[in-house]
């Protein structure tokens, strides 16, 4: 095996690249990859296992599909992350990263070299440390990085000017997020990984019922007291925001690929009226149930929170598709 330099010669030339391509469920299948710059722009439908070699770059994951949960780790045991389809996931230099689920995700990632964040924290004074795994949202940035993508592949003038502006946001962002990190829950606190699972599939059988922390804590056999701590502690939000963000997900999926009614498709997932369902429909995904249905194209782009000019890059892969469970 060529010696790893970066991730995208891991990619290219790692040990992966060099098994056959048709197994594409359990290889990182690289649609396209794009320098853009000192950094790299790369398309990846990801197995459910991946094991990155430590490389001298920042990694920064903007999801597209995944499954709900899944586990990663920085050169440690691995945590639980709650994903959805436009999070963003970063990851540290010079670190092995892994990552576990049940299904494939569909990531477009920005590889940053060390160097390049290092003449930023010493220009603008700025720290910048990825010190756990987490998951964050940023729909500005979201929609700058779909569309510098869109710009490289079409070769737009001046793509490389732009690709400068995206990589100092992602590192204002970083260095923000620096500064209002918040330290992880004590590891004693946290749920067991069956536990977790067990958890993952009550909720996704149960969207359509009345769900509250007593019931989701008696599946995992603790105190509601204790769950709630736990469970926030374990997967990064409260049981609220967790089965909120499933019910949101599911109702998406639902839009996309069945003809039921906003209201059918609302009761479907819990919501006792449209108009909630609605709100939060649109507060979660920037445009509202009808909207998608009258533009079946504004479906994709709600995903990712990006304006409906930019069309995420296709994963041309027979594992593509949105994947609303392990």
């Amino acid at each position: 095996m060529s010696q790893i330099f970066t991730s995208h010669s891991w990619h290219r030339d790692g040990a992966l690249a060099s098994r056959r391509r048709d197994h594409s469920s359990v290889l990182p299948e690289v649609v396209q990859s794009f320098e853009a710059g000192p950094m790299h722009l790369i398309n990846v439908l990801c197995p459910p296992a991946v094991v990155e070699p430590p490389v001298p770059e920042y990694a920064v994951h903007l999801v597209l599909r995944t499954p709900p949960l899944l586990q990663a780790g920085f050169n440690r045991p691995l945590r639980w992350l709650v994903m959805s389809p436009g999070v963003i996931l970063v990851s540290p230099p010079d670190t092995g990263c892994d990552y576990m689920a049940d299904a494939p995700s569909h990531v477009l990632t920005i590889m940053i070299p060390k160097a390049c964040v290092e003449d930023f924290t010493q220009d603008s004074r700025a720290r910048i440390e990825v010190r756990q795994e987490e998951t964050f949202r940023d729909p500005r940035l979201m929609r700058q990085i779909i569309c510098l993508w869109h710009d490289l592949t079409g070769d737009a003038p001046a793509s490389r000017t732009f690709a400068d502006q995206v990589m100092r946001e992602i590192l204002c962002t970083l260095a923000w997020r620096t500064g209002a990190h918040i330290p992880a829950r004590h590891a004693r606190e946290r749920l067991a990984t069956h536990t977790v699972r067990r958890l993952r599939d009550y909720v996704e059988s149960s969207l359509a019922e009345d769900l509250d922390v007593t019931m989701m804590a008696n599946v995992a056999g603790v105190s509601p007291a204790h769950f709630a701590r736990a469970f926030a502690a374990t997967i990064g939000m409260t049981p609220y925001h967790y089965v909120m963000s499933r019910r949101l997900a599911r109702a998406h999926e639902m839009l996309e690929r069945t003809d039921s009614s906003a209201l059918d498709i609302a009761l479907a997932v819990g919501f006792k009226t449209a108009s909630h369902f609605t709100a939060r429909f649109h507060r979660e995904f920037g445009v509202t149930p009808s909207e998608i249905r009258r533009n079946p194209s504004l479906a994709t782009c709600a995903r990712v929170g990006q304006a409906p000019a930019c069309r995420i890059p296709p994963a041309r892969s027979k594992g593509d598709v949105y994947l609303s469970a392990f």
